[in-house]
């Protein structure tokens, strides 16, 4: 799907949304078709094997649309992610909050790069010029760091203590089964900066614990 959005509009980016679509067209296709019978000179291709033929079609189809539509709604995120990199301390805010919201689509990642690497300009004393949150950072430049550093006591210490208070909340008898799932994503989350594991453990189960997590 993404390939063929690409065809259209190389400047596509869906992230992992194009994913997500993909899968629920091959789950309705699963459900809808997965017992079909063709005539016989086409039984080879009947049953589950018409899934993935049904699922490229309907994604083909998906593609030329979203070729067209996507690449106004994805403007409309870059233009809102410039804004909210321009707004100062709010924008910043505003950002995290964003940020988190986007996770499971993937989009954040969109978010990230116009904060990290276009937004902001420093000239160091070479006259080398610089842009983006990280690369003015490394080059010396004392204002960046806004759009990175408020990640790190989520990740490090706010995350982690949310894994305890689920381990806390888990009934005694199942503690330790829960206790290994919750230590592995949280010390991911400490050392890596990868929370979407521990994250994705209550975003389904419990979406305004969620809501509240990324305000």
């Amino acid at each position: 799907m993404t390939k063929a959005m690409v065809t259209i509009n190389p400047e596509i980016n869906m992230g992992v949304l194009a994913g997500i679509i993909t899968g629920l067209v091959a789950g309705a296709v699963y459900n809808r078709w997965a017992g079909i019978k063709l005539p016989d000179f086409l039984s080879f291709f009947g049953g589950k094997r018409f899934v993935p033929i049904a699922t490229g079609f309907f994604c083909l189809i998906l593609a030329a649309i979203f070729g067209y539509v996507w690449p106004p709604v994805q403007h409309a995120i870059h233009s809102g992610g410039e804004w909210i990199v321009s707004a100062g301390a709010l924008g910043s805010g505003i950002f995290g909050f964003i940020n988190r919201l986007l996770i499971p689509t993937g989009l954040h990642q969109v978010l990230n790069t116009i904060a990290w690497f276009q937004i902001g300009e420093f000239t160091n004393a070479a006259g080398a010029v610089f842009h983006g949150d990280i690369n003015r950072f490394y080059a010396g430049d004392g204002t960046a760091g806004m759009f990175m550093s408020g990640f790190f006591p989520i990740m490090m210490f706010g995350l982690p203590g949310a894994a305890l208070a689920m381990y806390l909340a888990a009934p005694k008898a199942r503690r330790p089964m829960v206790g290994g799932m919750l230590l592995s994503v949280a010390i991911t989350a400490f050392l890596t900066g990868v929370t979407e594991p521990l994250e994705f453990l209550f975003m389904f189960l419990a979406p305004l614990l969620y809501l509240l997590h990324a305000c």
